[in-house]
C-alpha cells in the first residue's frame, strides 16, 4: 500500500524546567485531579494548552524520553505539564528535552489520544515554538 511508504516527519520537543521529589498523597494540577499513591518524582515541562496541547490529555497523555513513556499527571495547564518520571529519575535532568510527538508517538497517535485530528494539532501549535524545517 502506498501509505505504508510514507514517513512521519513531524516532531515536537519540550524542555524539562523542574524536577521534584513528591511525597505520597500529594495532589497535582488545578482541581487536584491526580493524587500520588506513593512517593514519586515529577518533572515539569514548559508547554501547555496555550501551545496547542489539548486539556483532554489530563491524566491520560504521555511524552517520550529515549523510547520511554512518561505519563502526564494532573490537569494540563496553560503553560506547563507535569510528568511522572519516577521510573527514570536518575537518567533525566533539568534541561533535557522530552518528545511530545515523534516517530514512535506519531502525530496520528497523539491526535487520537487527544481526541482530535493531526491537522488540528499542527494548526494549533503555538507561535512560541522554534520551528525547524528540514
Amino acid at each position: 500500500q502506498f501509505h505504508k511508504k510514507l514517513k512521519h516527519v513531524v516532531s515536537l520537543k519540550a524542555p524539562i524546567i523542574q524536577i521534584s521529589n513528591v511525597p505520597k498523597n500529594s495532589y497535582f494540577g488545578y482541581s487536584k485531579l491526580f493524587k500520588a499513591k506513593k512517593n514519586i518524582t515529577s518533572a515539569t515541562i514548559s508547554i501547555g494548552y496555550a501551545d496547542g496541547i489539548g486539556i483532554r490529555l489530563t491524566n491520560k497523555g504521555y511524552v517520550m524520553f529515549r523510547g520511554i513513556k512518561l505519563p502526564m499527571i494532573g490537569r494540563i495547564s496553560m503553560d506547563l505539564i507535569i510528568l511522572n518520571i519516577t521510573k527514570i529519575r536518575k537518567k533525566i535532568k533539568v534541561g533535557d528535552f522530552v518528545e511530545v510527538f515523534n516517530n514512535d508517538l506519531t502525530i496520528d497517535k497523539f491526535a487520537k489520544i487527544s481526541d482530535t485530528i493531526p491537522y488540528r494539532i499542527i494548526t494549533s501549535t503555538s507561535q512560541r515554538f522554534k520551528k525547524i524545517y528540514i
